[in-house]
């Protein structure tokens, strides 16, 4: 499984016209190969008076899963080009989806390469990457004359709190990818009266100080 990943937030659609064929590409994230098909299934069902609904995906799973389908276009003109297109541009947990309806205009296997490969390009194109890893959430307790230099530390560096909880002391859950180095610096700035748990791993991002977990 991969710690570190670039995948899409939303989905997006483009529509391209190669030589009298529609083509529309779409773009969807998923967190596994079940949702996986079952966007592809969806598609094909709205678009099943469609020549071909060709597909490909890449799941970030216990391994890696990549899978894609020429949907009755010659062999490797569709669903390889676009399982390529998502190598190249290192996208895990997505979903590309490009429909095409026949216009009466052959266009060769070359031709095929290139009209998939731009179609999901186009697409590819409208939506900004996100970055995921994989985060530790911790629960920091310390007591309340180190709140200021915690408080201080924890802006400074960015940190993402999740919680602050005031008892007897105060317990902070947040998160960090240095767990290590953030033990390090606890113990100095509290003069060792800190007290440290793991609560567990999250998968997500960070986007204006807000965690979004998957």
């Amino acid at each position: 499984m991969l710690k570190v990943y670039e995948t899409i937030r939303q989905e997006a659609t483009m529509e391209l016209v190669e030589h009298k064929s529609r083509f529309i590409g779409c773009i969807i994230p998923a967190t596994s190969e079940e949702e996986a098909k079952s966007i592809i299934a969806r598609i094909s069902k709205q678009h099943r008076d469609a020549n071909h609904n060709c597909y490909a995906y890449r799941i970030n799973g216990t391994q890696m899963i990549e899978k894609y389908s020429d949907d009755g276009e010659p062999s490797q003109t569709a669903g390889m080009p676009m399982l390529d297109l998502l190598r190249t541009r290192e996208l895990v947990n997505i979903v590309a989806v490009v429909t095409r309806y026949f216009g009466g205009v052959k266009l060769g296997t070359g031709g095929l390469v290139r009209a998939y490969t731009k179609t999901l390009q186009s697409a590819l194109d409208q939506v900004t990457t996100i970055k995921k890893d994989t985060y530790n959430l911790l629960k920091i307790t310390v007591p309340y004359t180190f709140a200021g230099k915690l408080d201080y530390y924890i802006q400074k560096e960015g940190i993402v709190v999740k919680d602050i909880h005031y008892e007897d002391e105060i317990h902070y859950e947040l998160y960090t990818t240095n767990e290590n180095n953030l033990r390090l610096t606890l113990v100095e700035l509290t003069n060792g009266q800190s007290i440290i748990k793991k609560l567990g791993e999250v998968i997500g991002f960070i986007d204006r100080g807000k965690m979004y977990e998957e």
